[in-house]
């Protein structure tokens, strides 16, 4: 058999200055990544995640400590506090308080103009699709996101859907194991 070997064209580093050329090609500079020092970050106190996995958190730590964070996690900023509150990525943020680290690298997202926190629901709506999306959060911790989403910010179950990628029978069964009061 012959085989022909296809050379790849050399990978040329990215730089700042750098203008144009094939490195650029089909890529664009993305804002708003910085180093924040740990301690002006907090987790959100309404994170739909409960249960955080000691193993696991463990598994993770163990990961930061040799390679990093290899994803930042997402926050805004507190205006009147000075700090930064976790949107997603409260497990990168407690293995990394675990790992001893002084800076986490973070994705800010804009609060509104009027200085106000970002609204809840949209809050609530990407922490729910970003648990969901590695299906372990507890699924009673999820039913009650869920029933916040429906009941408080009156998100329909159609839209949740939509919302969450997961289809409405999903949504329902999940609702439906709310405890009847």
């Amino acid at each position: 058999a012959f085989l022909r070997t296809i050379a790849s064209p050399p990978t040329l580093p990215l730089r700042d200055g750098q203008a144009a050329g094939p490195a650029r090609e089909g890529i664009s500079r993305m804002k708003g990544a910085y180093q924040i020092d740990i301690t002006k970050v907090r987790p959100d106190p309404k994170q739909p995640r409960r249960v955080f996995d000691e193993l696991e958190l463990e598994n993770l730590t163990a990961s930061i400590v040799e390679r990093g964070i290899m994803q930042p996690v997402r926050v805004w900023h507190v205006e009147g506090e000075g700090l930064y509150q976790l949107i997603s990525g409260e497990r990168r943020y407690r293995a990394a308080l675990a790992a001893g680290l002084s800076d986490l690298p973070c994705i800010i997202e804009n609060a509104p103009t009027s200085g106000e926190p970002p609204p809840r629901r949209e809050i609530l709506v990407d922490q729910v699709v970003e648990n969901w999306q590695r299906e372990d959060l507890n699924p009673y911790d999820l039913s009650d996101a869920l029933k916040e989403l429906r009941d408080v910010h009156g998100i329909s179950q159609e839209q949740i859907s939509r919302l969450t990628g997961k289809p409405k029978s999903e949504i329902s069964r999940f609702l439906a194991m709310q405890r009847v009061v």
